[in-house]
């Protein structure tokens, strides 16, 4: 039998969005103390022939597969690409390090290797650089947004108002933010009529600049909620 030395898969398992405890395990005292008093142990093969190994089942195969094949899809492609596009333009920079986008491609539905795949099908859309990241001052990777597609930055909260009318040439400015609170659960008077002022508000696209605005009033408020909304709305789990 010839002996294989390709390594067929290999997995790079990120989940950012968790929630799990996990129990710690005390090492082993008592097999320590066996390794370092005893020299003479050596590792122990029971017939000769290649090491013992470890291999996906045929499951985990057609898991594998399938997965693949998702995201190879062109169709699954157009949706990764977009929801890569409108997160950068949601930044408002037009170069975005890499290590950011690497703690959230799990949950956007990026493939593991999107910068040299996923990419690659899109030059015009993506570039990759090095910039100077400001916490570290080192160089960085980072995805350069080389094209501002306008048809992509209306939210999903106006697309969801507006209907089949929505593009980025109509905007609304009386959207209000959709909130399901338990039964059991009422505002105070007082909260419930602050509440409803501020949904009054005129409703500020994530995708414009209001920086403009001071940080400390309702509206700017509203509209950093406006962002997180549609930063939610990128994320495939959610």
């Amino acid at each position: 039998m010839a002996r294989s030395t390709k390594i067929v898969y290999r997995f790079d398992h990120i989940r950012t969005f968790v929630n799990a405890k996990v129990k710690w395990v005390r090492d082993d005292d008592y097999l320590d103390t066996a390794v370092l008093k005893e020299k003479n142990l050596r590792y122990f093969q029971p017939s000769p022939g290649l090491p013992p190994r470890v291999k996906l089942t045929a499951q985990a195969l057609a898991l594998h597969k399938e997965e693949m094949e998702v995201h190879n899809s062109r169709t699954n492609r157009e949706d990764a690409a977009q929801r890569l596009s409108r997160l950068l333009m949601l930044a408002g920079m037009a170069r975005f390090p890499i290590y950011v986008i690497e703690k959230l491609k799990w949950d956007m539905g990026l493939p593991h290797d999107y910068v040299t795949t996923l990419l690659a099908h899109y030059p015009d859309y993506f570039d990759v650089c090095v910039v100077e990241d400001p916490l570290s001052g080192k160089e960085v990777l980072a995805l350069e947004f080389v094209l501002w597609r306008k048809e992509l930055s209306v939210s999903e909260l106006e697309k969801r108002v507006m209907g089949f009318n929505y593009g980025a040439d109509n905007r609304r400015y009386d959207i209000q933010f959709p909130m399901f609170l338990p039964k059991s659960f009422a505002l105070e008077k007082r909260v419930k009529t602050w509440v409803e002022g501020w949904q009054t508000l005129p409703y500020i696209s994530p995708y414009e600049n209001a920086f403009h605005l001071d940080s400390n009033s309702d509206q700017a408020e509203k509209w950093s909620v406006a962002i997180l909304h549609e930063l939610l709305s990128l994320l495939v789990s959610k």
